[in-house]
This record gives structure tokens, sequence and C-alpha cells, in this order.
């Protein structure tokens, strides 16, 4: 692990708190879990990787499917196991620790933190790990380059982005093995965020 990702995984650690009560309203996030569950099979088993507190989780499980949620941070997934029950564990995405067979992974706002010189292996990773045809939910931040960003939790808890352009998550989707099955592009808390559902293909 980088020195960048421990670092963040780091202030995840110590705002975990704070962040489950800034984020626990996830309204902005209903259009997307909408789209998604559409294309879902009944029941199907569901990664939510960098899962957090678990509040994603917890809605697909309430919506009927099975559900594990990862996160590298212990701090995050700690903070939410007596609101949001349910099975978790600790591991970085970029290794999934997973055996083929997972019919979906929900991605939200949590490849941003990986470097971009190890996204192509982390999403060659997700397209090894689901079911030929399996969905792919993805949320990232648009813009260019990348750097650490103190807001809005304070200097003591800084977070290393990675950026992206549309043609560019686009393209490295297509790298790993995926199709784009629908782009939803939008703006949320003043913020351009870029996402993605995409289905992976029989081989990568």
């Amino acid at each position: 692990m980088s020195d960048r990702g421990e670092r963040t995984r780091s202030s995840y650690d110590t705002l975990a708190l704070r962040y489950r009560e800034k984020r626990r309203d996830r309204s902005a996030m209903a259009t997307y879990v909408d789209a998604f569950a559409s294309r879902l099979a009944p029941g199907a088993l569901l990664l939510d990787v960098g899962c957090g507190p678990g509040f994603d989780a917890a809605e697909f499980r309430a919506r009927g499917y099975r559900v594990i949620g990862l996160d590298r941070s212990w701090g995050m997934l700690s903070s939410g196991v007596g609101e949001w029950p349910g099975p978790r564990a600790q591991v970085d995405m970029r290794e999934l620790p997973v055996r083929a067979g997972i019919g979906a992974l929900w991605v939200s706002a949590s490849l941003l933190h990986v470097e971009r010189g190890d996204a192509p292996r982390t999403l060659e990773g997700f397209h090894r790990v689901l079911v030929p045809g399996g969905w792919l939910f993805i949320l990232v931040k648009g813009g260019e380059g990348a750097g650490w960003d103190d807001k809005p939790y304070g200097v003591d808890a800084p977070r290393w982005f990675t950026y992206w352009g549309e043609a560019e998550i686009d393209a490295a989707l297509a790298s790993a093995g995926f199709s784009v099955e629908q782009r939803l592009d939008n703006h949320l808390r003043g913020q351009h965020w870029i996402a993605r559902i995409a289905r992976a293909a029989s081989a990568a």
C-alpha cells in the first residue's frame, strides 16, 4: 500500500464518526441506487466496495439483495455496525480477496482514492470477481490530476483524490473488460461527479 493510501486510510479512521453524521442523508444517492437496482437479479450477491459505515449496503439489503460491505478503514466499518448491521470486512480494493461469482459491485466514491497507476489492475480485479454479465456501479469525481484534500474534515484528516474525465473513465472500464450501459453524470454537493453503470464481458 502506498504512503498516500495508508495516510488516507488513517484519515478515515480519524474522521469516521464525523463522516457518519455528515453523510447519513442519502437522498442524493437515490437516483443511482434505483438505476442500479433495476439491473440486478432478485437476491443477487452484491459487494459494496468502499462501504464506509454501511449506508448504501443497508439500502440494498432492504431491497432484498445479499450484501457484504468492504472498506480499507476499520474505523469506517465499525462506525456503522450498531445502526446498519450486516457482514463487512476490511480489505484493500486493489486486491479483492474474493473468488469469482459475485453478481454486482457497488463502488461509490471509493475508486477515487486509488492512485491512477493502480486503477487499471483494480478495475481488472473487479471484472475478475464478477460473474459474466455481472454489474458494476462506479462513482468518481470529475476533474483533472490528483492531490490531497483536507476539506471538509480538517488538516488532521487529509485524503488523496484521483480525478477523472468522462472519456478517461469510460476507456479505463473498457480496457478492463466492461461495457458502459448507462451514464449518470451529475453535480452533487457543488461538485461534478461521474457515474457509470457497466457490465462485465465474458472475458477481460
